[in-house]
């Protein structure tokens, strides 16, 4: 696993400044892997420190919600696509149309006993409309709220991953007590 850092000092490869996001180096490394068709490795070396040890398929809504409430991010592979990415009045984008794209769940909020999900996409600024309670534009701009219904579907396709532990990156002690009061929109 890698982090949003500049890592060309390390390498010696400007490229590997990864603090802001390029869509024609996710489509590079996307065909040819971690660094890029000229990193010879580099990249990889430094994704070695910090390898993810678990992970655990999601499979439904429930423990989804679990795994994020306790700091779990869930990587979603499935074919479920989000029309435009056009938010409601609530920061929901349902799900429309067809996807072959891995984005990231790590947020979880309950709207009348039922969770929604913070889906994060990887390729930028993107997303429009409401969203109320994300103060933090470079979250806006690329994520959205996914109601049960539609993250029931995702994790209906079996491949959709909770990742539970990642060497170099300790558990942190959440407060559950303020997540959970800025979160609830019964």
């Amino acid at each position: 696993m890698i982090l949003r850092r500049d890592y060309s000092k390390i390498t010696g490869n400007p490229e590997h400044d990864l603090t802001t996001y390029d869509s024609d180096k996710a489509k590079e490394w996307g065909n040819f892997g971690c660094g890029g068709r000229s990193d010879k490795g580099a990249l990889d070396i430094i994704a070695a420190k910090m390898p993810v040890l678990q992970t655990t398929l999601a499979t439904d809504v429930m423990m989804a919600a679990a795994a994020i409430q306790n700091g779990y991010p869930i990587l979603i592979c499935s074919d479920v696509g989000f029309g435009d990415m056009k938010r409601d009045r609530q920061g929901i984008v349902r799900r429309s149309g067809t996807w072959m794209h891995a984005m990231l769940l790590n947020g979880v909020r309950w709207r009348s006993g039922e969770p929604d999900f913070r889906d994060f996409q990887s390729w930028g600024d993107s997303c429009s409309g409401p969203d109320p309670g994300i103060e933090d534009e470079a979250v806006s701009a690329c994520s959205w709220w996914v109601v049960s219904e539609d993250a029931d579907r995702i994790f209906s396709r079996q491949d959709s991953y909770i990742i539970s532990d990642v060497s170099g990156m300790p558990p942190q002690k959440l407060d559950a007590a303020s997540l959970s009061a800025a979160w609830d929109l019964s």
